[in-house]
């Protein structure tokens, strides 16, 4: 179930959140996914986009446990 709950959030994040916050700025940037930034070969976007997932993740895992 946790797998499946993680699938679902990284996938919200990827294909909704992200784009929706950051499109302007891809844009840009003339990239497609947060993944794709980096500076001097340091990945930096692949970072952020996991920072972003952990915070929903954390946020969903926090509601969960305060309505039990």
């Amino acid at each position: 179930m946790a797998a499946k709950v993680n699938e679902f959030v990284n996938s919200m994040i990827e294909d909704v959140v992200t784009p929706l916050l950051f499109n302007p700025l891809f844009q840009k940037l003339k990239i497609e996914k947060l993944e794709d930034l980096n500076y001097k070969g340091i990945l930096y976007g692949k970072a952020l986009a996991k920072l972003i997932s952990f915070i929903v993740v954390a946020i969903i895992v926090f509601i969960f446990i305060k309505k039990m």
